[in-house]
């Protein structure tokens, strides 16, 4: 397709879109060969699920129409098992455990901080880590789990040997495999939510953001620590509304969710966006 022919304002939006995007192939030796196959694979994935005809079986044929792919690739792209999607276990206990620890009695204080767990039942109840680990899961020893939070920065022990929570988010510190994940997880529904609110959607997701253009680099400090303690706050709620609403029941569709806020400064370009 000719890239005259694209919307100009989808073309520029694509631009900074892709751009990052690039950067990180490149900062991780990914090549053009490499990044073609993935963008083909994913344009083969999106034909399959998201444009079928009602009643229809999708063929090779109708993808290769709809993507450009040449038919042979699209059949060999299709056999190919799907990526897991799934957290690696560590990520998924560990987020769990943070979530809980940030929003349920006893773990938290008048103020609803943290607050410092021992290690064991026996010298804290149910107000310890040990309880806290079980309340995830029985079949895991919570001494792995703590050493595994430890490793990435998430835990630490003050100076009564108590557990403290570092972060109010787990965000993983050692591992580029956790690292990675979150990259995924994060950026890919943030992409879904904003270009489904773009192709339309009965109801538009959130997808809002606050930007200007001038801003002095003495202000940048106060402006980051407001977003973060902001954010904070926000991702505290919604942490808190969803482990309140529980587990889907069997006979229900279980439904997941992401909610999320960023930050992000850069020197600003003489030609970019005016304040907003």
């Amino acid at each position: 397709m000719d890239t005259t022919a694209i919307n100009p304002y989808l073309s520029r939006a694509l631009d900074r879109v892709i751009r990052p995007l690039a950067r990180l192939l490149l900062a991780n030796g990914i090549p053009l060969q490499t990044a073609v196959e993935m963008l083909k694979q994913a344009l083969v994935d999106s034909a399959e699920e998201d444009f079928s005809l009602d009643r229809k079986a999708q063929t090779d044929s109708r993808i290769s129409l709809l993507t450009g792919v040449h038919r042979k690739d699209v059949k060999r792209l299709r056999l190919r098992e799907a990526a897991r999607k799934e957290a690696p276990q560590a990520i998924s206990m560990g987020a769990r455990l943070v979530s809980l620890w940030l929003s349920q009695a006893p773990f938290i204080d008048a103020n609803e901080a943290p607050v410092a767990l021992p290690r064991l039942r026996s010298q804290g109840g149910d107000q310890s880590f040990e309880a806290l680990a079980e309340q995830i899961s029985k079949d895991i020893r919570p001494r792995a789990v703590l050493d595994e939070l430890v490793r990435v920065g998430a835990v630490s022990f003050d100076l009564d040997d108590r557990v403290t929570l570092n972060t109010e988010a787990f965000i993983p510190s050692a591992s580029a495999e956790e690292r990675l994940y979150y990259l995924g997880r994060t950026l890919g529904d943030h992409m879904e939510a904003a270009s489904r609110n773009v192709t339309g959607t009965p109801r538009p997701f959130l997808d809002r953001i606050v930007h200007y253009d001038s801003i002095p680099m003495t202000a940048i400090e106060d402006l980051r620590g407001a977003a973060e303690k902001a954010g904070m706050q926000a991702l505290k709620n919604i942490n808190r509304k969803a482990m309140e609403a529980g587990q889907a029941t069997p006979d229900e569709a279980p439904q997941r969710i992401t909610f999320g806020v960023y930050f992000f400064t850069e020197p600003a370009s003489p030609d970019g966006d005016k304040t907003s």
